[in-house]
C-alpha cells in the first residue's frame, strides 16, 4: 500500500499446463492472461489496474502476431479503457515448457492517487497498427509521478523502422523517441531512474554506449542490456525506462 493505494506485481505467469500440448499459441496466450486476470481478482484488482507488462515467448519473429491476437481478444472482452505499457521479447523461463510467459505491475488506484495512458508523441499509437500495448503508462500520486515507458524502438509515426541496417541511426532514433515520449509528461532523460536495452547483436553493446552518453542518459543510471530477439526482423534493438519525478502532483487534476 502507498498513498492509500494498492501496489502488485505478478511474476512468471504462464498458461495453464493442460493446454500445452493442444493449444495454440494464441490460445495459450489469451490463457495466460486470463490466468492473470485471476490472480488479479483474487486479491482484489482487475486487469484494467495493470501498469505494466513484460511478455516473454518463443521465437518471436512468428509468435508475436499471436500474441497480439490474443492480446486484443482479451483486452475488448474486458473492455479495457487504458490499455498497459509493455516489452515483448524472445525469451523463456528457466526450466519451464511453456512458450510464452508474462511478468506484470499493477496499481490499484485510490483518492489522489490515479494511472493514465501517455500520448504516443512522435511514435504514433502502437494499437493503430496491430499491437496491443500504450507507449508509456503514468502513475501519479501526492509527491510523486512515475512514468513506465514500453519498449521503444527505431520506429516513426506511421509504424515503419527509421535507419534499416544501421545500429547508430536506429539508436540515434530510439533515444528520440524516448525524449519526445518523457517530454510529453514534462520529464527528460534526467529523471530516468532504471533503464533495460535489449539488444539483438552483442556487438552492438559499445554503440549503446555511446548513444547513451551522446543523448543524456547519465552513466549512474542502473542499466541492463540483454541480448535478445525482438518483434521485427529490421529492428536491431529496443529499449524500455522507468522516470521518476518529485513535486506536487494530484492524480485528480494533473
Amino acid at each position: 500500500m502507498r498513498a492509500g493505494a494498492r501496489h502488485l506485481r505478478l511474476m512468471s505467469v504462464t498458461p495453464r499446463l493442460d493446454l500445452r500440448e493442444s493449444a495454440d499459441l494464441v490460445d495459450m496466450a489469451y490463457d495466460m492472461l486470463a490466468q492473470a486476470g485471476h490472480a488479479l481478482t483474487d486479491r482484489g484488482l482487475a486487469f484494467k489496474d495493470v501498469v505494466r507488462t513484460w511478455i516473454y515467448v518463443r521465437d518471436i519473429e512468428h509468435n508475436y502476431e499471436f500474441v497480439n491476437q490474443a492480446r486484443n481478444r482479451f483486452f475488448e472482452e474486458q473492455h479495457m479503457a487504458r490499455l498497459p505499457a509493455s516489452t515483448c521479447v524472445e525469451g523463456a523461463l528457466a526450466g519451464a515448457a511453456a512458450p510464452v510467459a508474462m511478468d506484470l505491475y499493477a496499481v490499484a488506484a485510490k483518492g489522489d492517487v490515479c494511472v493514465q495512458a501517455i500520448a504516443p508523441g512522435s511514435m504514433g499509437e502502437a494499437s493503430a497498427y496491430g499491437s496491443a500495448f500504450a507507449r508509456g503508462s503514468r502513475i501519479v500520486e501526492p509527491g510523486r509521478k512515475t512514468l513506465y515507458i514500453s519498449g521503444t524502438a527505431s520506429i516513426d509515426a506511421q509504424g515503419a523502422v527509421v535507419a534499416v541496417d544501421d545500429i547508430k541511426g536506429q539508436l540515434d532514433r530510439t533515444f528520440e523517441n524516448l525524449r519526445a515520449l518523457l517530454t510529453g509528461s514534462g520529464m527528460d532523460l534526467c529523471d530516468v531512474v532504471s533503464a533495460t536495452a535489449y539488444l539483438k547483436r552483442q556487438d552492438d553493446f559499445r554503440e549503446f554506449l555511446k548513444a547513451a552518453s551522446a543523448h543524456g542518459l547519465a552513466i549512474e543510471t542502473p542499466t541492463a542490456v540483454v541480448v535478445a530477439d525482438i518483434c521485427r526482423p529490421e529492428w536491431l534493438g529496443e529499449i524500455e525506462v522507468c522516470a521518476v519525478q518529485a513535486g506536487p502532483f494530484l492524480g485528480k487534476s494533473d
